[in-house]
């Protein structure tokens, strides 16, 4: 239903292509998120809160299973993106997961998703290039900073805390 709702914003590509073998793709990754989620959760060691030291063998085994889903979705469409040249809502769906997921897992389980992935590294590239990511994810290194000083995404105060300074100051 949202892939019919909305399908662009006035002046850029749309998120949902017309053709429908593409359209098929996106339904597929969209629905590939609750699979993609469980495995980063895995990799980090719980949803609240963080496992200390190393991802498990088999948490590590789990999430490249998943990002192989991804990047063999950008292989197939030619890249940089999940669909192609520009992002979709696929890309929308599952980019902040997988960019929270491979920073808290190189902060706090010492577990390099980029080196382990260089397709991975690639897209992640693509989306930090364009201007709706830089407008909407925290600075990396601000951000990894409180994501490992509090081991957890959910951190989150929303009254000291933002995009510029991602720190709480409380």
């Amino acid at each position: 239903r949202m892939m019919e709702e909305y399908p662009s914003a006035d002046g850029y590509p749309p998120l949902v292509p017309d053709n429908p073998a593409l359209r098929s793709d996106l339904a597929h990754l969209v629905s590939f998120a609750p699979e993609l989620e469980r495995a980063g959760w895995g990799l980090l060691g719980g949803a609240w809160t963080f496992s200390s030291g190393p991802a498990s063998k088999g948490a590590v085994q789990k999430w490249e299973a998943a990002v192989a889903t991804l990047t063999r979705s950008i292989a197939a469409h030619e890249r940089p993106f999940l669909l192609g040249a520009s992002p979709t809502l696929a890309d929308c769906a599952l980019a902040p997961f997988i960019a929270r997921f491979e920073l808290a897992a190189a902060r706090c389980r010492s577990y390099d998703a980029r080196a382990s992935s260089p397709a991975l590294a690639a897209y992640l590239e693509a989306l930090e290039a364009t201007e709706a990511w830089a407008a909407t994810f925290p600075d990396r290194i601000l951000f990894g900073d409180a994501v490992a000083k509090f081991t957890s995404l959910d951190y989150f105060d929303h009254m000291t805390a933002s995009l510029r300074n991602p720190m709480p100051t409380s």
